[in-house]
């Protein structure tokens, strides 16, 4: 019994590990997208008014 409560341990571990990387992994190209677009949108500004 011992045995199965130790692979269901590391199972669930193991999942709630991959949960939040794959949150911080969406957080982090959000922010990318987000900061690509702000750039791209400050560069656009800057060669109209050049």
């Amino acid at each position: 019994m011992k045995i199965v409560l130790d692979q269901s341990k590391h199972y669930i571990d193991k999942c709630v590990n991959n949960i939040v990387i794959d949150a911080i992994d969406d957080a982090v190209e959000r922010v990318n997208n987000y900061t690509n677009m702000k750039s791209e949108a400050l560069n656009c500004r800057i060669e109209f008014k050049l």
